[in-house]
């Protein structure tokens, strides 16, 4: 699969092709020599916004 790199503005964006399923809004990205890995945030939950809690 074929990614091209295209300017917007001050920002490079590669789009996402339509075979590749999107599962988030945010990701890492990682320059590993020749290689970009991209990678999903993973969310925390603040324990201390529920009342499950007990210190």
């Amino acid at each position: 699969m074929t990614v091209k790199l295209r300017q917007v503005g001050n920002s490079r964006t590669l789009t996402v092709p339509s075979g590749i399923k999107v599962t988030g809004k945010e990701y890492t990205v990682k320059n590993a020599s020749k290689i970009i890995i991209f990678t999903l945030i993973a969310k925390k939950k603040n324990i201390f916004t529920t009342k499950d809690w007990n210190y």
